[in-house]
């Protein structure tokens, strides 16, 4: 049987090792549309062949079939090249490199709090101090979420977090004052920290103050899976935009961590009646791109986290998706599309 055009681009797709997702970025399409070409539902437009043959690393005639490819020893390999400098800090000198991105950020902001919480028990071990594992690891465990979280997203809720885990981690180490006791600073720090909550509910910045990002060597960070009209998706350390594109949806699962994560669901053909997703966000910040097409019926357990919807859904939606949001010293965000 003859190739088709829409096998010959999967092929060469997965020869390059390259997700559908990631072609389609390439090319500035969607995942969805590419999905169609490899199945033969539609065609690529005529503009776009330019375009994958210089990613495929073959010809025009060759793609379309017109011409045979070059053997093994010639085949040409395809080169997928970033046409803007990637985002981050990149310094080089004298032999030396270091480079900072969001995805190493989330490993070093835990391990800064691994050493933090040792140094601490064993300076209490050596000075005598009684203080315990638990009254070390939680305050310091607010401390680093509330700084390091500024690098890549400002948040009056991060700043409130590391003040609140400072005053309680200072005063088990008998560090305060006997004036800036319980009686005045911890009511202090409790308003701080409930204004913080408000502002974020009021007026969530639409920008980050700093943000640091590599695009390389994120997909293994990742876990993203999809099943007939379900799918999971798990991530932690690091930063990914994951768009599932099926006919229809009918449930989804989500687990982040320590990092920045969108699920984008405008590619999703229809969405399933009683369709539900559940999703968990622990030390991180998690946005849940709505068509605007579909109304959201959301339950909320948040702990020391923010919920926020941005945008509205149409007057009379094509249907309902049940939202189960559990966010832990985290971020949850809802954008209608």
């Amino acid at each position: 049987m003859e190739e088709t055009l829409g096998k010959r681009i999967m092929r060469h797709r997965k020869r390059l090792g390259l997700t559908q997702e990631q072609l389609a970025e390439q090319l500035g399409v969607t995942a969805q549309a590419v999905s169609k070409w490899e199945n033969d539902l539609s065609c690529p437009d005529i503009a776009m062949l330019p375009k994958l043959t210089k990613i495929f690393g073959i010809t025009a005639d060759q793609l379309l079939g017109s011409a045979p490819e070059c053997s093994e020893e010639t085949v040409f390999t395809g080169e997928i090249v970033e046409e803007n400098e990637p985002e981050g800090i990149h310094l080089e000198k004298d032999g030396w490199e270091f480079h900072w991105d969001s995805g190493r950020r989330g490993y070093m902001s835990f391990a800064v709090l691994v050493l933090a919480v040792g140094a601490q028990l064993l300076a209490a071990r050596l000075l005598h101090v009684d203080i315990g594992f638990w009254q070390i690891l939680w305050p310091s465990t607010l401390i680093s979420f509330g700084i390091g979280g500024l690098f890549g997203h400002f948040s009056f809720i991060k700043i409130g977090s590391a003040l609140l885990g400072g005053w309680f981690l200072a005063d088990y180490w008998n560090l305060l004052p006997e004036q800036l006791g319980s009686g005045l600073v911890f009511p202090a720090l409790v308003i701080v920290f409930g204004l913080s909550l408000l502002v974020e509910a009021v007026k969530k910045p639409k920008k980050s103050v700093f943000r640091f990002h590599h695009k390389g060597g994120k997909q293994k960070q990742n876990d993203f899976r999809q099943q007939g009209d379900t799918f999971t998706y798990s991530a932690c350390f690091g930063e990914s935009t994951q768009r599932p594109a099926m006919a229809v949806l009918r449930s989804g699962e989500i687990n982040c961590s320590f990092g920045e994560y969108t699920v984008d669901l405008t590619h999703v053909d229809e969405i399933a009646d009683g369709c539900t997703l559940e999703a968990n966000c622990a030390f991180g910040e998690l946005t849940l791109r709505i068509p605007r097409c579909y109304a959201l019926r959301q339950e909320n357990s948040t702990f020391l986290a923010g919920f926020d919807i941005s945008g509205h859904p149409d007057p009379d939606p094509k249907g309902t998706i049940r939202l189960e949001a559990n966010a832990s010293f985290g971020e949850i965000d809802v954008e209608y599309v």
